[in-house]
């Protein structure tokens, strides 16, 4: 194997840990609604952007309801009613005060972003503009937003440095303030000193409305897809999945780290892949059940945080067990000098980490099932989650074979010598499989 070949692989495999850019503002979540408002500064006036998306499913019920003449499609004048309505909630919720001085507010009107007008599972977004007078020296503000908004997930509030101020006190502590799990949030306070001069434009940024599985939700409402347009979704949904494994997350540390460790071949790399596959459909199809019969839109979203608190225990026990099963075969050669090093793989770690990985529900997937339920395609529903998962499971025996391939690159070159690193490779891949079991349970734990 030539060396540019080699260099290859180890380039694409380094690659495939690579993070993502990260996720926009009032990004779109299927199940609930989400809020971030953007609070900026200009010479004269301090400017609030609100923003809130609407996921699929509360996005469904406020369509239904806007749809008066029930032809399954809005117009302009039912979609009108849904920008005043909001308007009024938010304008009744909205406390601002500048400088102790109460500011009537009229956040405007709305611009609504429909990725369909046909009344199906789908996102829609709402934003509103609008500023309050302020001369240039120090001021305060305070800002308190009590509206009572359905299916609430996340709030978000952005106080955004900019040239031509300073930004001398937030109440929080930082200028980028969370609230979760529909938590209604609290009144921030803002100190600031605005100059006469060094400003530059700098409008909002909100990324556009997105729904990853809008292509399969018109596919299964599509009652005319015919035999090419049918494998061609499957296609698509293959390949959706294939993307969305390399999303941070879904195991692929933890793949690359127990297959090195373990000294894995091809076909443990392959069997993951399957074992991955069937449990993330398995999970997709309870976490629907659940949305089913859950009395609050959000629920899905709030169960994923233990599901995967559930996940990242499982990983930390197995490691630990890895670990020190690992560190007592060590102490043994080192006692006995027996030259046996290998720690193959043990399949029930092999089953433990493939239902760690696909455990965890992607929850377009599960938007998805749902709407197939909907429209009455239960089987086709099934089948493009079905594609979706081994999409994934492709993505993660890829990487696994390419850390299985690289690690042999690796032995290659160092002639077949036995160095020291690499008899400790088990050892330290157990360490690692602890610590990012550690990380998920964190990870979760501040997201319940």
């Amino acid at each position: 194997m030539g060396r540019r070949r080699k260099l290859l692989i180890l380039v694409l495999l380094a690659s495939a840990f690579f993070p993502r850019a990260a996720r926009p503002h009032a990004q779109y979540r299927p199940f609930s609604l989400n809020r971030y408002t953007e609070i900026s500064f200009d010479y004269d006036s301090v400017r609030f952007a609100y923003t809130i998306t609407v996921g699929d499913i509360p996005a469904q019920q406020l369509k239904l309801k806007a749809d008066d003449d029930g032809d399954k499609v809005l117009s302009d004048d039912e979609i009108r009613p849904l920008g005043v309505w909001m308007h009024g909630l938010l304008a009744s919720g909205l406390h601002i005060r500048l400088d102790g001085r109460e500011i009537k507010t009229d956040p405007g009107t709305a611009k609504i972003e429909l990725l369909s007008k046909k009344v199906m599972y789908g996102p829609l977004r709402f934003r509103f503009r609008w500023r309050v007078g302020c001369a240039p020296g120090r001021h305060e503000l305070f800002y308190h937003d009590r509206s009572r908004m359905p299916a609430l997930e996340q709030t978000e509030v952005f106080v955004q440095r900019r040239p031509g101020m300073k930004l001398i006190s937030v109440s929080k502590g930082t200028p980028r303030i969370f609230w979760e799990g529909g938590v209604r949030p609290d009144a921030v306070m803002v100190g600031f000193e605005l100059y006469e001069d060094g400003w530059e434009d700098d409008p909002a940024q909100v990324a556009e409305l997105e729904d990853e599985a809008g292509p399969l939700k018109r596919a299964l409402a599509n009652q005319r897809l015919g035999i090419w347009g049918f494998l061609g979704i499957i296609g698509f949904s293959f390949l959706l999945g294939a993307v969305h494994a390399l999303s941070p997350g879904h195991g692929k540390t933890l793949v690359a780290a127990y297959l090195v460790g373990s000294r894995g071949k091809l076909r443990h790399a392959v069997l993951l892949g399957i074992i991955v596959t069937v449990t993330h459909v398995f999970s997709v199809v309870i976490l629907g059940l659940i949305a089913l019969w859950a009395t609050q839109e959000a629920v899905p979203e709030r169960v994923g945080p233990w599901i995967s608190l559930a996940a990242g225990i499982l990983i930390v026990v197995m490691g630990v067990w890895m670990f020190v099963s690992r560190i007592k075969k060590r102490a043994a050669h080192d006692h006995d000098h027996v030259h046996d090093h290998e720690h193959g793989v043990k399949w029930t770690e092999l089953l433990v980490l493939g239902i760690s990985g696909g455990m965890v529900p992607c929850l377009s997937a599960t938007v998805v099932l749902l709407f197939a339920i909907y429209v009455g395609r239960i089987l086709m529903g099934l089948l493009l989650i079905g594609a979706f998962s081994l999409g994934m499971a492709a993505s993660l025996i890829i990487i696994g074979m390419l850390v299985v391939t690289g690690r042999d690159l690796v032995a290659r070159w160092s002639g077949g010598r036995r160095s020291r690193w690499v008899e400790s490779l088990p050892i330290v891949s157990a360490g690692i499989v602890t610590v990012l079991g550690l990380v998920m349970v964190v990870s979760a734990a501040v997201g319940l």
